[in-house]
């Protein structure tokens, strides 16, 4: 089935890379895409901006530069809000709705908290990959929210997607995406009956190939009526 895929960058002035970097990873998706995908691309800094909307056209994917700027501070989780209110929300007829972070995982000064935003695209099954650039704090505590390494990690394996360290090469990262939206993702949904829906319940998934690596999401409390 088709796949709609939010690019995400990190367009904040400190980010330790350049605009030209940024703009090769939309532009990796170009040949990548399959029919009746769909790829938006947003930049981030205080607020999310559009800079390319739903496309399937790889000359739309390839031209991206001119539109890139770095300013401001990284707000990642309130871009991460938006994205999947406005952007994600209204495309949940779609099972494979992903977004590919690109940046460091450092957020300042979201109003959204990190717990409240991983929840949130848990439970619309959005599922989240990360291209971590550099980590522009040197891997600093962070007073509340995870240090960014372990932001963008725990939005992927949260959510189960992939985080790709920086010394990937960005047109396999994108590829194995891209293979895995095509070819090797499931849905399986399970509904307990006669249950009190507050306690935790674990599943076993289990498969007879021993080459066969399985990720899916982590658990997460339901919410609160």
């Amino acid at each position: 089935t088709p796949a709609r895929i939010v690019v995400l960058l990190d367009n904040s002035a400190t980010l330790q890379t350049d605009v030209k970097k940024l703009a090769g990873v939309p532009a990796a998706f170009s040949p990548e895409i399959y029919e009746g995908d769909k790829v938006m691309v947003i930049g981030y800094d205080t607020k999310p901006e559009v800079i390319k909307d739903w496309t399937d056209k790889p000359d739309d994917l390839q031209n991206t530069l001119e539109l890139m700027r770095k300013t401001d501070s990284p707000r990642l989780f309130d871009a991460l809000n938006v994205t999947m209110e406005d952007v994600l929300r209204p495309e949940v007829g779609f099972s494979k709705r992903v977004i590919v972070i690109v940046g460091d995982g450092l957020d300042r000064d979201s109003s959204i908290k990190f717990d409240q935003i991983l929840a949130t695209l848990q439970d619309e099954n959005i599922t989240v990959y990360a291209i971590q650039i550099k980590d522009r704090t040197r891997g600093a505590l962070r007073k509340d929210a995870p240090k960014p390494a372990e932001a963008l990690e725990k939005l992927a394996v949260g959510t189960g997607g992939k985080l790709y360290t920086p010394d990937i090469d960005v047109k396999q990262a994108v590829k194995e995406i891209c293979d895995e939206l095509r070819n090797d993702r499931y849905q399986l949904t399970y509904y307990p009956e006669g249950i009190n829906p507050i306690n935790k319940r674990l599943l076993l998934v289990s498969s007879s190939d021993p080459t066969l690596k399985m990720r899916y999401k982590a658990y997460h409390p339901p919410r609160a009526k």
